[in-house]
């Protein structure tokens, strides 16, 4: 169930005692002290709670567990997430989890504390699956969110799977990249939910989502240049997109992070809210845009990616870009950047 906040009168005795044996009965409930409701106990010396707009009292603390449970039993019902029918055979989904609810609102959560949930070719295989799986159950938004893992929504690309020099490290039937259109083209909105640093290809994943909400502690880095990587033409030119073109040349050129507050400046960010609304601000977006008319959102959606897609590129500056790329991966400096990541050193870049 999305978690629901129960306010409790300020004249509550023991208020804080109550708070704290309401949480522990019932999962995924929060509890405010809220000015005084009516029918407060600082007339029946009764603890009241209000459930939504629902006022409850009851002569004692188990009493008023028991009613608000009654209380939310319906939404339980209406928003109690179950998960999406089938997994790949063979795919292991540890880390990652896909859960819809009755809303057609889809959650999938990255979870990997291990390498703070870096996009590995297992996991962007997994997350395409998962995609797929909306789209079979005609979801209507979905929200992609991670364990964040001290600080970090994600560490981006999983660098130790990089090629070996001479070969492209994001070619167009990369795994990054499929899920990059997956995304992109998916018939309903994604919307990234960001409580944490954002880096590399994590953050190209996020650009690729309809919708970015996030908290203070989320920022935002585009890292090839700390490792010697030629980002593809279709991820510049989607970065251009959303942020412009001065800015690309910032975050490509100095590879350091922008904060949460210039995100929202310069449209990484659609809102910037405090962590403890995230997910009900988050989740609030995904149920209005679900229930607003789909096939109209579809093809606006693809209208939006036509449109923003529009500038094509002659065989001659696409073969010319091409070979600006392949003298980056086919250099010293490439197979340098990705040695020095593994052995945890600053990299010593010659320039050739």
């Amino acid at each position: 169930m999305k978690k629901t906040t129960i306010k409790l009168c300020k004249h509550t005795p023991d208020h804080a005692l109550l708070a704290t044996e309401i949480t522990e009965a019932i999962k995924g409930i929060s509890v405010k002290r809220s000015k005084c409701i009516k029918r407060c106990s600082i007339c029946k010396k009764k603890p009241v709670a209000l459930v939504g707009t629902t006022s409850i009292s009851a002569n004692s603390t188990k009493e008023l567990i028991k009613k608000i449970k009654q209380e939310l039993a319906p939404l339980e019902a209406k928003t109690k997430n179950t998960s999406l029918k089938a997994v790949p055979k063979g795919l292991d989904t540890s880390s990652l989890t896909t859960t819809v609810n009755q809303d057609g609102v889809a959650t999938i959560m990255l979870s990997n504390s291990t390498t703070r949930n870096s996009l590995s070719e297992e996991l962007l295989k997994k997350l395409y699956a998962a995609l797929e799986l909306c789209k079979e159950q005609q979801v209507r938004a979905i929200i992609l969110r991670t364990e964040t893992v001290k600080g970090v929504w994600s560490s981006g690309l999983d660098i130790r799977e990089l090629p070996v020099a001479g070969r492209d490290p994001l070619a167009y039937n990369d795994p990054l990249e499929q899920v990059l259109r997956e995304i992109q083209h998916f018939p309903a909105p994604v919307i990234a939910m960001v409580d944490g640093s954002v880096w590399g290809g994590a953050c190209d994943l996020v650009l690729s989502c309809d919708l970015t909400i996030g908290t203070a502690a989320a920022s935002f880095a585009i890292t090839p240049a700390h490792i010697g990587i030629p980002y593809n033409s279709a991820g510049i030119m989607h970065v251009v997109n959303v942020i412009g073109l001065r800015l690309a040349k910032e975050l490509f050129f100095t590879a350091k992070p922008i904060t949460a507050k210039r995100a929202l400046q310069v449209g990484i960010l659609n809102q910037l809210v405090p962590k403890n609304t995230l997910e009900e601000i988050t989740y609030g977006v995904a149920h209005t845009i679900a229930s607003n008319a789909p096939l109209a959102i579809r093809a606006m959606k693809e209208q939006l990616r036509l449109l923003g897609d529009a500038r094509p590129l002659s065989p001659e500056t696409f073969e010319k870009i091409q070979g600006l790329r392949r003298t980056v991966y086919d250099s010293h400096d490439y197979a340098e950047g990705k040695q020095a990541f593994l052995e945890k050193r600053k990299p010593v870049f010659s320039g050739t």
